[in-house]
């Protein structure tokens, strides 16, 4: 996995976020438009109206357990990058990459607001790249312990 990737973890967890987040809110709006109970109706269609009701409650409860692993996970993954992020030297830079892959900003929103070309955020980007790179493969060095 390049730097670049490793770094956007924690973007793509919370776009998948976002997206069970709007499939929860359909299920949301689906389980209050199920027809309410008409007692002239037969048993049978009543029982298979309350197996929908169940059937989407129970989507409902499953997709929200994994809503909250993945919050989970993303919180793992941003301190990870966080922390990474937070041993380049340069402020600058270091801002920059904080604003794209913690805060998930796009580059001119990133640009405006440090009061930059964005050329010129691409530039500090590309440092804090080459930066995060040497300190990732820094940590990933084994670690041989002496012994003869």
């Amino acid at each position: 996995m390049t730097t670049k990737q490793y770094l956007q973890q924690a973007y793509y967890l919370n776009k998948k976020i976002n997206g069970y987040a709007e499939k929860l809110d359909k299920l949301r709006d689906l389980s209050t438009s199920l027809p309410t109970k008409d007692a002239s109706k037969d048993r049978v269609k009543e029982n298979r109206r309350r197996d929908s009701i169940g059937d989407v409650v129970a989507a409902i409860v499953d997709l929200e357990a994994k809503i909250a692993e993945k919050l989970q996970e993303l919180n793992e993954k941003a301190n990870e990058i966080e922390a990474l992020i937070d041993k380049i030297e340069d402020s600058k830079v270091r801002t920059v990459m904080f604003e794209r892959y913690i805060m998930f900003r796009g580059w001119d929103e990133v640009a405006w607001e440090m009061g930059y070309s964005v050329q010129h955020v691409y530039r500090l980007h590309s440092k804090g790249l080459t930066e995060a790179n040497i300190l990732r493969c820094s940590e990933e060095k084994p670690r041989h312990i002496g012994g003869g």
